[in-house]
């Protein structure tokens, strides 16, 4: 439900809803962040979780970050999950996203979910996110 009185911006969601629901991956990334938010849309984190998912299933690298973190610290609608989380935020590496790099490295140098402490490869995947 759009909570905007604003025509310019009804029209802008209606037009992300319409885009996603015909299968525009970016269109569907946009409609996760707007029920994460609450931007334009009542905030609906269960529904967002299921979007960026569904995004991430289907190639969208930033979705595959941001699903990886919800399976990771168990904050989306899915049970927390390390090997399932750790598999996204591989794959979201291996397509380019530097927030993958990021939050991998935190890992590896702070010793998190289990990971050996390794700050050559923490380095290594900052200096990854930067390119």
């Amino acid at each position: 439900m759009i909570i905007s009185d604003d025509p310019e911006i009804k029209k802008y969601v209606e037009e992300v809803f319409r885009r996603a629901d015909e299968g525009d991956l970016e269109a569907l990334y946009e409609k996760a962040a707007l029920y994460d938010l609450g931007e334009y849309v009542e905030v609906d984190k269960e529904k967002a979780s299921q979007i960026f998912k569904a995004a991430a299933d289907r190639g969208h690298v930033h979705s595959m970050w941001i699903h990886a973190c919800e399976l990771l610290w168990g904050k989306g609608s899915f049970p927390r999950s390390l090997p399932d989380g750790m598999r996204y935020l591989d794959t979201a590496i291996e397509n380019g996203s530097a927030q993958a790099c990021i939050t991998k490295a935190r890992l590896y140098l702070l010793g998190e979910f289990g990971m050996a402490k390794d700050t050559e490869k923490s380095n290594a995947l900052r200096s990854q996110a930067k390119n």
